[in-house]
């Protein structure tokens, strides 16, 4: 996989990434991402922007490591318990898609920034209620820490803040020790099991909450623990107490209405600016010793707890899956000329009779172009021994230094190797009507010529076609097919619908740049006349920034806009012309040096 495509053509790099995650992609034909759990369906997407294909690949390894390795079954029907399950899962999961994949943990990075980048993965609101903050928490922690999903850290940290407000201490504490150990789980039952121990935590620390410590109530005239202290009280139960206008303690610790010294820890004086006679408070203390310094008491943090549990608070944050769905959408909305679906394709049925007919058709065009490409490629391909006084000492030439030949060292000049795919590529839209047996013929001697011929691997395919609409493509050979087998697929192809070539080319470039070749040459049979000239320009530069080289043939009388799309093409007005110009061309190109 050429990550060169990475700076273009979205549909194609999209494609080949689902190969290598061993599932199913459509791209283009539905309107809007979703997954079937078998199949991942993609919008039509600009094939230049770079959210959407952060966006994109990242749903793909996402929903690509569910469709492999979630047990939806695993799920319970708790509300509580099925939510915090699917956070782990999708932690666990996409931590299996890092070691599986070496882009896995790059692809997945990615995916979060455009999801931040785009406003879809934000920071919980001030207001926001203690299940949104707990699951951003928790969610985002394990990202950034156990995924190196840094984009989320900041929305790590506000949201922790925002539980320490609203949810008691110890079921946090509880918490961040429990939430890491999804780390140990091997598949979806372990991380439901996991879940389970966390929601078991989080109802026993609801069940039997700590009675309040300091739980000052003005006008109140006795305490019962030790510490507490009412405005007006003039005993004490315990040695700590401490009486507004009370000269004596029994506990030694006294204190004078007005004086700015204290001789014990808990000591206060009436007179103190931080106290408002009602709560309890240390010297310069800004908090009470049972609630947050937003006022939430430990009574409300608990409820909220409680609320979690019941259901009562439902507003967790959304499925990751959701929100790149989301975003994804919001992409395809705004995508303009660049935006180019992955076509479906078929292969007709050819009569293994007709194969030798149609092979003899073109027989005298196809020998001489395959002689003429076999003779210029046997020649340049051949190695030679070049003797010189550097390489590896050659044991044929080593008497030669007896008589002051230095040059007994041999060094192998090889020629070059061709190690080559090509795919040719037939118009058969209905401009083309004119032209379209002669352009058959052009395409199967071709097809013929590159069969078999050493260190090239050859395809064919014509536009358009329907299996799901007109932008689908007719498979007529496949690389693997030999050409005595399926030559009778080219006989007959006729002419139908407009000419989707953006559409075409990007089926052309995926099914290239999935093949281990090192070179890969797209050669087009047309009348250059495409649908949308702006998407067939994109599509070919795309693919020529990945290193694909595109060659065309003219056939036909509307061949005027053939230069602009084709840098390297020819133009001819028979078949008999093809073997000149199609040499002219491929020898050229598949002897051209590498740099």
């Amino acid at each position: 996989m050429k990550d060169a495509l990475a700076t273009g053509a979205l549909p194609i790099y999209a494609k080949m990434l689902a190969d290598a995650c061993d599932v199913e992609v459509v791209i283009g034909t539905q309107t809007r991402a979703y997954t079937n759990g078998r199949v991942i369906y993609l919008p039509p997407l600009p094939g230049d922007n770079k959210l959407a294909k952060k966006l994109a690949y990242g749903m793909i390894m996402h929903e690509a490591g569910h469709i492999e390795e979630t047990q939806f079954s695993a799920f319970q029907q708790n509300k509580a318990l099925q939510a915090m399950a699917g956070r782990l899962e999708d932690v666990r999961m996409e931590a299996k898609q890092i070691r599986k994949f070496p882009g896995g943990r790059r692809r997945l990075a990615e995916m979060v920034e455009g999801l931040v980048e785009s406003g879809y993965f934000s920071p919980v609101p001030p207001d926001c209620t203690a299940n949104r903050a707990m699951s951003a928490y928790i969610l985002c922690r394990l990202r950034a820490d156990l995924l190196g999903q840094k984009a989320c850290e900041e929305i790590a940290q506000i949201a922790e803040a925002r539980c320490k407000e609203l949810l008691p201490e110890s079921v946090l504490t509880r918490l961040r020790v429990l939430m890491y150990r999804v780390t140990a789980c091997k598949d979806t039952n372990d991380t439901v099991v996991l879940a389970g121990e966390i929601i078991k935590m989080m109802e026993e620390e609801a069940k039997d909450p700590p009675p309040p410590s300091n739980d000052p109530d003005a006008g109140d005239d006795s305490t019962d623990g030790d510490d507490d202290q009412n405005a007006g009280d003039d005993s004490t139960d315990g040695g700590d107490d401490q009486n507004a206008g009370d000269d004596s303690t029994d506990g030694g610790d006294d204190q004078n209405a007005g004086d700015d010294s204290t001789d014990g820890d808990d000591d206060q004086n009436a007179g103190d600016d931080s106290t408002d006679g009602d709560d309890d408070q240390n010297a310069g203390g800004d908090s009470t010793d049972g609630a947050s310094g937003n006022g939430h008491g430990d009574s409300d943090k608990f409820d909220n707890l409680r609320k979690i549990l019941s259901g009562e608070d439902g507003d967790g944050i959304s499925d990751i899956g959701d929100l790149v769905k989301d975003a994804l959408n919001a992409q395809s909305d705004a995508c303009g000329t660049t935006s180019v679906s992955m076509p479906e394709h078929a292969k007709p049925v050819g009569i293994p009779s007709q194969a030798s007919t149609a092979l003899v058709t073109v027989r005298d065009h196809t020998r001489a172009l395959k002689r003429k490409l076999y003779n210029l490629l046997e020649a340049e391909a051949e190695s030679t021994v070049q003797y010189g006084r550097k390489g590896r000492l050659s044991s044929r030439r080593i008497s030669r230094v007896a008589v002051g030949d230095s040059r007994v060292f041999e060094r192998i000049e090889v020629g070059i190797t061709l190690d080559t795919a090509v795919m040719v590529l037939l118009d058969r839209s209905i401009s083309m009507s004119s032209g379209i047996d002669k352009a058959s013929k052009v395409t199967l001697a071709l097809a013929s010529a590159l069969d078999g011929l050493h260190g090239v691997e050859s395809a064919a395919a014509a536009f358009p076609h329907y299996v799901h609409g007109s932008s689908d493509v007719l498979q007529l050979k496949d690389f693997d097919e030999p050409m005595r087998e399926v030559a009778g697929r080219f006989l007959n192809v006729g002419v139908c619908g407009c000419t989707p070539m953006a559409e075409a080319l990007m089926w052309c470039g995926y099914q290239l740049l999935s093949r281990k070749e090192e070179r890969k040459i797209l050669f087009v049979v047309t009348d250059g006349d495409p649908d949308v000239l702006e998407r067939a320009d994109y599509v070919l530069k795309a693919l020529r920034d990945a290193n694909v080289e595109t060659l065309a043939l003219g056939i036909g009388a509307n061949t005027a806009k053939l230069p602009q799309l084709f840098p390297t093409h020819r133009i001819i007005g028979s078949v008999d012309e093809m073997t000149r110009a199609v040499f002219d061309m491929m020898s050229k190109q598949l002897l051209r040096e590498a740099a």
